[in-house]
């Protein structure tokens, strides 16, 4: 189910590690079929970062002002938090309390967890009726940008910052960890969770594998790569999950989504994504072995002096 393109040279180095790269997938907009345009990722042969190589200039298109809930009341957000405990505990690990950035909050969940729990929450979103939803309702301070590395300079040191699938949506994530390093605390954690470039289910599905989400996923990097930057800025490797929660959750969505891409029929595609979770069932003990899952999370620490 992968698709390649023929008859093109790739670009000569990865800008993550300058290795070769070689085309990987011709992608389209399967979530949201928002538009039919086609997308051409890129995979490093040295590192095995997949990058998104002819990203629109304004992605905005593919962010409509639906793509992430706002809840008619902080009632409703705290029932719909219950499925983000998980973040809390991740957190938990190394942190009971502090100052917590979070980079991408979505509808606010975590936010609101994590200030019910005693942080002391910012969030750093980008224009858009979320932002203002969880200014005008949470106990958080919001911080609007278009862009994270022109505001994180300016919001001071935190204990824990947080990534949760917002990474694969930066055009500059490599910036943003470099900032967000210098930002933390000693002691501090920066927690990433992100897509699995070597996940079983992209070598199964390809193009149609619902977690590469064109355009919007810009960069999907294995949690090595990561690890090996996060060290060059102070940080070093706390914790790498493949198997909690969440992690069996995304894989469970992963097969359920990705079948039902197969077909636009709606019938057919309920009928493939019922299947899908079928499959996860029998799987969910291989895909967490051998780096083999759809997700990850990173807690990566700054030492103490």
């Amino acid at each position: 189910m992968t698709s390649e393109k023929k008859g093109t040279t790739a670009p000569s180095s990865c800008p993550v590690c300058g290795g070769d790269t070689r085309f990987a997938y011709v992608a389209r907009d399967l979530n949201r079929h928002i538009a039919e345009t086609r997308f051409h990722y890129l995979r490093c042969t040295v590192c095995g970062v997949l990058f998104l190589s002819d990203a629109p200039s304004d992605l905005s298109l593919y962010y409509p002002g639906s793509y992430y809930p706002v809840h008619a009341t902080v009632d409703d957000l705290r029932v719909a938090s219950r499925f983000e405990q998980y973040k809390l505990d991740f957190v938990r690990r190394t942190h009971r309390s502090g100052r917590l950035l979070e980079i991408g909050p979505g509808g606010g969940g975590f936010a609101l967890l994590a200030s019910e729990a005693g942080f002391a929450v910012s969030v750093l979103e980008m224009p858009g009726p979320n932002a203002s939803w969880i200014g005008d309702q949470l106990d958080v301070s919001v911080h609007v940008a278009e862009d994270p590395l022109s505001a994180l300079p300016s919001l001071g040191t935190f204990d824990v910052i947080a990534l949760w699938h917002s990474w694969e949506h930066l055009r500059d994530p490599w910036g943003v960890l470099e900032c967000a390093a210098g930002a933390l605390s000693e002691g501090g954690s920066l927690i990433i969770a992100s897509p699995n470039p070597t996940s079983l289910q992209l070598g199964i599905f390809g193009a149609r594998w619902t977690h590469l989400d064109a355009p919007r996923h810009l960069l999907l990097s294995p949690p090595a790569v990561i690890v090996l930057a996060a060290a060059q800025h102070g940080l070093r490797l706390d914790h790498l999950d493949m198997a909690d929660r969440s992690a069996r959750g995304w894989n469970r969505f992963g097969w359920e989504q990705s079948l039902g891409n197969l077909s636009r029929i709606l019938a057919v595609s309920l009928l493939l994504r019922r299947i899908g979770t079928c499959i996860a069932r029998v799987l969910k003990n291989v895909e967490t072995r051998a780096a083999r899952a759809s997700t990850y999370t990173l807690i990566l620490r700054r030492e103490a002096q």
